[in-house]
């Protein structure tokens, strides 16, 4: 290796570091060495509404409805239309176990769906691990607009509608969700929806050893397990 060579590697190293800090350097590291590490970050969020706060009037051609498990041919096109490809029975299981689903509806069709967990735990199938919930919180996920009808706020309305009815309905005085701190649109979307950030969580992951966390004393308060360590199979 020659010493231009070296001087150039060496102010690269400089530059990432600059750029991405100590752990973006040394993930860059770990790539090099070819351990193929993975990482997920996300920001827990809770709305700053209450059970005063009614749902504001949007759209007029925007319905928003409650699914149940009657509702076969809602089930049929929420199954269709998925952007989580989420399988029909996986929807029916979710029903039974007493999530709650949310729709909007526009021109005859649902454009918007979202879903709420109101049971005191859930496995999340990314991270791979449980979150715990207190009696008071609910964990909505599962949310998307079909493209076509997207940045008409219509998820915004179905969200705020979502909280109201969790709030006055289900007996909830917390509503949370997660969100990759990377996707932007979203996080400005929520935040103008008076939701507030209180902590993080997510892992990285190393040769198969995945480090698990939860950042935030007000996020996910009954969950106990913060920090630990699984073997991602």
């Amino acid at each position: 290796m020659t010493a231009e060579s070296t001087s150039t590697i060496f102010s690269r190293g400089l530059r990432v570091l600059r750029d991405d800090g100590i752990s973006g350097f040394l993930w860059r590291l770990l790539e090099k060495g070819g351990l193929k590490p993975a990482r997920t970050h996300l920001y827990v969020l809770e709305s700053g509404r209450g059970p005063q706060d009614l749902p504001q009037a949007g759209a007029e051609d925007v319905q928003i409805l409650k699914v149940s498990l009657n509702d076969h041919d809602y089930i049929d096109e929420i199954t269709s239309i998925d952007e989580w490809k989420i399988p029909r029975s996986v929807t029916i299981k979710d029903l039974e176990d007493g999530q709650q689903c949310y729709i909007a509806r526009c021109n005859d069709r649902i454009v918007a769906c979202g879903w709420a967990i109101v049971k005191n735990s859930f496995w999340d199938s990314h991270c791979k691990r449980e979150f715990v919930l207190a009696d008071n919180e609910a964990y909505i996920w599962r949310g998307f607009t079909v493209p076509e009808f997207r940045g008409q706020g219509i998820i915004a309305q179905l969200v705020h509608y979502m909280e109201y009815d969790l709030f006055t309905h289900c007996n909830k005085e917390s509503v949370i969700t997660l969100v990759r701190t990377s996707n932007a649109a979203v996080l400005r979307s929520f935040e103008k929806s008076q939701w507030r950030k209180t902590g993080r969580a997510g892992f990285w992951e190393i040769g198969g050893l995945r480090l698990h966390y939860l950042q935030g004393k007000n996020a996910f308060k009954a969950t106990t397990r913060r920090r630990f360590v699984s073997i991602n199979r």
